[in-house]
């Protein structure tokens, strides 16, 4: 009984060293969220973490952002609660639903800045699977300091908290806009999965 504890608890401590030892290979973990468990790595594909920025100090509810950026790609990950109390996990609840909406409508808000020019939202809503996990997605084209960009909106509720998540590509790179994204979202939905468990 002894000896089979003692296994396991070296079972556990070799694979915590070959992870380890993994991150270290990949770039060490870079910042790990607090209150999902979230691994958010220093690269994925070719997109760099280039910011995370804890919005609760000055505005309690909006939680924190993640950004990365490639030369053609970023990608913005918010962890927020909006102090609604736990966020239903999933994407089917109304409360999931409605901050969507919200979220579409500022980016119309950010064209009546002048910040977007020419919208077209070829995608307003539908709900795909971000591997195990359903999310709301949009997808828009718009125009941004002369160049046409592709943006991909996908919100979820996770732990208690919303998950929204912004990639945007040229539209003029889209291939390696679409792999970037496909990367992104893998490196995702296993950081989700691994929290977990």
């Amino acid at each position: 009984m002894k000896s089979s504890a003692v296994r396991r608890s070296s079972v556990l401590t070799i694979l915590v060293l070959i992870c380890c030892v993994a991150n270290a290979k990949a770039g060490a973990l870079a910042y790990q969220h607090p209150g999902t468990g979230l691994i958010f790595p220093d690269t994925v594909g070719q997109a760099k973490l280039v910011s995370v920025r804890d919005y609760e100090k000055e505005s309690p509810g909006l939680g924190v952002g993640i950004m990365y950026r490639a030369e053609t790609f970023k990608a913005d990950v918010f962890l927020y609660d909006l102090d609604q109390g736990s966020v239903p996990t999933g994407a089917a609840a109304p409360l999931i639903s409605a901050q969507f909406e919200q979220a579409v409508s500022d980016v119309y808000a950010v064209e009546k800045m002048g910040i977007y020019k020419d919208i077209v939202m070829e995608l307003p809503k539908e709900t795909v699977r971000v591997g195990a996990y359903s999310f709301l997605h949009s997808r828009m084209i718009f125009t941004q300091d002369s160049n046409e960009r592709v943006s991909h909106l996908y919100l979820t509720g996770y732990k208690g908290q919303f998950v929204k998540v912004r990639i945007t590509y040229l539209l003029s790179d889209a291939a390696n806009g679409e792999k970037s994204l496909t990367d992104f979202l893998s490196m995702l939905a296993g950081s989700m999965k691994a929290a977990e468990q």
